[in-house]
């Protein structure tokens, strides 16, 4: 399907969660908070891909502690975490320290972040995979919610967005876009057979 949105038609809003699109004989139904999530979350991977090995070194190094088993996790697990640009060593019985990390993540609420990552000790293996599922869950909190008041301005910026990705469905496999043909609504009024 042919998702260019800029010569679209914005009908309206449904629920406050829906931009309704016209486009030809086709009308598109966006879900506003998984479009903003998947948006958000493939331009983290995108510039993640890009900028893992660019390393900003933290003014303050990050210690945490950790449980037993969370050491055991994370001691197991530590050069993949380095691989996926983080510099991570022990600092002592059951704490580690952050000293370099992705340019991206220099920002990044730590505490929010340690929490999530050992929220999954079953996990199997970490990798990238492992670390951009668990931003995803960061990406979905940061993105725009079914019911935010979104304006005509911050409408066509996501139209825009849309043009410029290949995105359809969100981090959590949920669709961003659904389409509903012109002669299927008239099928609905009998108006054609």
């Amino acid at each position: 399907d042919d998702f260019n949105f800029a010569e679209s038609i914005t009908v309206g809003r449904a629920f406050e969660t829906y931009i309704i699109i016209q486009k030809q004989d086709n009308l598109y139904f966006v879900d506003q908070h998984a479009a903003h999530e998947a948006l958000i979350y493939k331009k983290f991977k995108d510039a993640y891909e890009q900028e893992k090995n660019i390393k900003q070194q933290l003014l303050i190094p990050y210690v945490f502690s950790v449980k037993y088993d969370e050491r055991e996790f994370i001691a197991n697990n530590l050069q993949q975490i380095k691989d996926c640009g983080f510099e991570i060593e022990e600092f002592g019985t059951n704490s580690f320290k952050i000293s370099e990390v992705p340019l991206m993540f220099a920002n990044m609420n730590f505490d929010k972040f340690i929490n999530s990552f050992l929220h999954d000790l079953d996990a199997t293996e970490i990798d990238v995979k492992f670390i951009s599922d668990k931003l995803a869950r960061s990406a979905c909190r940061a993105a725009i919610k079914a019911g935010d008041k979104m304006t005509d301005d911050d409408i066509n910026h996501l139209k825009k967005l849309l043009d410029d990705t290949d995105v359809l469905r969100c981090p959590h496999g949920r669709p961003v876009v659904i389409k509903l043909s012109k002669y299927e609504i008239e099928k609905w009024f009998k108006r054609v057979i």
